[in-house]
């Protein structure tokens, strides 16, 4: 990668991936102020109310960092509906 003077690369330079496992995932519900434990996590995914995995490696899956933001957005959105 060749920054430039302001440190931003260069375009069509591709920035790498960020992928949350689900350990992760729920890490990161949890700092954003969603109370979710790995198995909430797991029983919603079973269940299918969490964003189709990015990446499944060995029965393992993975969410780009963007698909998990995305998630947070929509579940703060519809908290803050359930408030009004």
């Amino acid at each position: 990668m060749f920054p430039t003077s302001d440190g931003a690369s260069i375009i069509g330079e591709k920035q790498p991936i960020e992928y949350f496992n689900q350990t992760d995932f729920a890490r990161y519900l949890n700092e954003q102020g969603l109370a979710f434990t790995q198995n909430k996590l797991a029983v919603y995914r079973l269940r299918g109310k969490l964003p189709k995995e990015d990446m499944v490696i060995s029965g393992k899956p993975y969410w780009t960092k963007e698909t998990v933001e995305q998630y947070v957005m929509e579940k703060k959105k519809n908290q803050e509906e359930v408030q009004e």
